[in-house]
């Protein structure tokens, strides 16, 4: 019983740290948003988006034949 409390807690902390480093992660990419190298805008900030929530998932998430990681 005293287990669940402390792996809850340990998931908490691990969520908050994927949440804060996606987002550092996002607004990087916002940031440095060239036309030339990425194209549309729009089409651009929806890859960001897309990307945010992946880099919110825990890695033993991201697995099978079609994951290819990127930064």
């Amino acid at each position: 019983m005293g287990n669940s409390n402390s792996s809850r807690t340990e998931d908490l902390i691990e969520e908050q740290k994927l949440t804060a480093e996606a987002q550092r992660k996002f607004d990087f990419r916002i940031r440095n948003y060239n036309y030339a190298y990425h194209g549309s805008y729009i089409d651009y900030v929806h890859w960001c988006r897309a990307q945010y929530e992946l880099d919110c998932l825990p890695d033993y998430c991201k697995q099978g034949h079609n994951y290819r990681p990127t930064n």
